[in-house]
């Protein structure tokens, strides 16, 4: 814990440089230099995955650069069998270690099924557009042994390199889950969820695989299907719940909606949560295979390809409050993301700077016969339709968004705490903290209430100490919901050297349900109490308590010296005193009827609580958004117990 403060500031001095890689500001060239047998043996055998050794030479606007000694394999499923395939690039396999601009893969995909060779790269960016954790991607034109293969979209691929440049803690396990990955129950063992279609179908590890440990996706699937209300402490909601929205605006069916494929699963360690990754979008806007118009289909009964279970989606479809939220975000997403008043200028721009390596590109003809007119066509706002290509580019977008506007729905429905953060991310000593938090509910929000505890201490609804307090402060009572049992910790005082703070959010509709049998506190005026252990051994707190001077670090004992009521070296010089405090009561001037719980960790070293209830209120029928925020407590308005 000591370490993570200096480990994040390294993280972000550190340059990453991969953003060269994947500039999209122009075309870029990757010239592969390969044997000729070593190629027509990749063509002969296209199932394979064997790398054949290589020299590349990459050029935009940014590198221009030769590369010896690379991997070069052919890549992907259905395009292994097309005219025009995919490739994948790797640089650390025959020289380990290394990478190239901070990249150690780059995927060549061919786009054989989109005539417009831009559908995926336009998800990609919307993806981008929305800030969910998504793939690059970029134009390139592929040459080999200096014959012109044509255009491709060069797409990030996602590694434990793609992991370091987005999370925190990039330790976790990464499954790539591919048909048919329907997260559905198949036992509580973790070997019963290791690969049996073939060796990577469905769940694929892709990290970590010395210790193949697929334990934690046994506990998220068992929770999916056996203890749902306990998902949102397994699994982003909200993230997964933005990949639908995205998914059913880009006519995505090749997804774990749909057809239980293409996407990635990420644990994230220091959150304890899984989250989704998008994988694979060519088979986006208006492509089609099932006689399906994907621009009207209603986002609630999405069609199912081959009718079977998909737990997950269900649990959100099933739920008022999170089919609430998700039909909030495609209602935000299509007044802000999506329009085609929006994307028009990148649609056009974008076609102009590919509309040459397009022309030039025989490989784009050989599959389906697409002539150069089905290329400009296809970016119609009218009426296009070749074979599997359903809609022009502007026509699906047109139609997508007149058609949901007239399909979104909302329920009555409990609101749903779906985002949390503050500000500063990375608070030093002495810093103010503002913690937000966003709730959607509908008709409208009624009020929303923060509660904050720091590690090493806990706050309690209850008023202690009490006849028998031990047991009622250490487990939660079912009647007191302020704070939920998972937030019931105490820490001994050695692990106070960084402090954690833990907070929850909770909104409701219902400002009467107050003090009955589904109030939210077990007290009406609750008061906020912090304690912290007396050892190392007890996980009872104590009223009062000494701790030895040669325990405490020279920061920490100033620390405690500057907190009001502490006596030092009146008896004994070996012992400091310390009392307990109870923070500023707080009155609830509203009921507080929880739905949902949302909690987030914050590692910092300042030793203040935070805590302010703030309430705002909309009178509107309107779906509303909240906002409430926490400020610092001085230890100056701690008081003596």
């Amino acid at each position: 814990m000591r370490f993570c403060g200096f480990m994040l500031l390294c993280s972000f001095l550190m340059a990453d440089d991969s953003w060269m890689v994947y500039d999209d500001s122009s075309v870029g060239s990757v010239f592969i230099y390969v044997d000729s047998a070593s190629l027509v043996w990749m063509y002969d055998n296209v199932e394979s995955d064997s790398m054949h050794v290589a020299n590349i030479h990459y050029q935009n606007s940014f590198i221009d650069e030769t590369v010896e000694n690379v991997g070069f394999r052919l890549r992907g499923n259905t395009s292994r069998v097309s005219q025009k395939k995919s490739f994948k690039l790797d640089f650390n396999h025959f020289v380990p270690g290394r990478d190239f601009y901070d990249v150690e893969k780059i995927n060549l995909n061919g786009e054989h099924n989109d005539v417009s060779i831009i559908r995926s790269k336009l998800a990609w960016d919307l993806f981008d557009s929305i800030g969910m954790t998504a793939s690059r991607a970029n134009h390139v034109e592929v040459y080999i042994n200096e014959s012109y293969y044509g255009l491709y979209i060069s797409v990030e691929h996602i590694d434990d390199t793609f992991l370091s440049k987005r999370f925190q803690d990039d330790s976790g396990n990464l499954w790539r889950c591919l048909w048919p990955a329907d997260l559905t129950y198949r036992g509580p063992d973790p070997e019963d969820y290791h690969p049996w279609i073939d060796d990577e179908r469905p769940y694929d590890l892709k990290t970590n695989e010395d210790e193949y440990n697929f334990a934690q996706l046994a506990r998220l699937v068992n929770i999916i299907n056996n203890d749902p209300d306990s998902l949102d402490h397994v699994l982003d909601i909200t993230g997964f719940i933005k990949y639908l929205a995205i998914n059913i605006l880009t006519g995505s069916w090749d997804d774990y909606r749909s057809l239980r494929n293409n996407y990635y699963l990420y644990y994230v360690p220091n959150k304890d949560q899984f989250q989704f990754i998008p994988y694979d979008y060519d088979n986006t806007f208006g492509i089609d295979w099932f006689d399906m118009d994907w621009a009207t289909i209603d986002p609630y009964s999405y069609y199912l390809i081959d009718n079977s279970d998909r737990p997950l989606a269900d649990i959100i479809m099933d739920n008022g409050s999170f089919r609430n939220l998700f039909t909030h975000f495609l209602s935000f997403y299509l007044d802000h993301h999506f329009s085609l008043e929006l994307w028009e200028n990148w649609i056009d721009s974008t076609k102009f700077m590919i509309d040459s390596s397009a022309y030039y590109d025989v490989y784009r003809t050989l599959d389906y016969g697409f002539t150069f007119d089905d290329f400009t066509n296809s970016y119609s706002v009218t009426s296009y339709n070749n074979q599997h290509i359903k809609n022009g580019l502007k026509e699906f977008i047109i139609e997508r968004v007149s058609s949901l506007e007239n399909q979104i729905d909302y329920l009555n429905a409990e609101p749903f705490v779906y985002d949390v953060w503050w500000e500063p991310k990375n608070p030093v000593t002495g810093d103010s903290i503002t913690i937000h938090a966003s709730a959607f509910g509908y008709p409208n929000i009624d009020h929303i209430n923060v509660i904050t505890i720091q590690a090493g201490y806990k706050a309690s609804n209850l008023t202690f100490p009490t006849d028998t307090p031990e047991i009622e402060f250490i487990t939660a009572d079912a009647n007191n919901k302020g704070n939920g049992d998972r937030f019931y910790n105490i820490v001994n005082e050695y692990d106070l050297t960084d402090a954690v703070l833990r907070f929850e959010i909770n909104a409701g509709l219902d400002s009467s349900a107050f003090g009955d049998s589904t109030g939210s506190f077990a007290t009406l005026n609750p008061s906020l109490y912090i304690y912290e252990t007396r050892s190392p051994n007890s996980n009872i707190p104590d009223r009062s308590w000494d701790k030895y001077v040669v325990d405490i670090s020279p920061d920490s004992l100033q620390y405690y010296l500057e907190l009001p009521g502490v006596d030092y070296n009146s008896a004994d010089a070996n012992f400091i005193s310390i009392p307990y405090y109870k923070i500023k009561d707080f009155n609830l001037s509203k009921a507080l009827s929880i739905f949902s719980l949302s909690q987030s960790l914050l590692t910092f070293k300042q030793r203040v609580l935070l805590f302010e209830f703030n309430l705002y209120n909309s009178m509107s029928s309107a779906p509303c958004l909240i906002y409430s925020s926490l400020v610092t407590v001085s230890v100056s308005e701690f008081k003596k117990y």
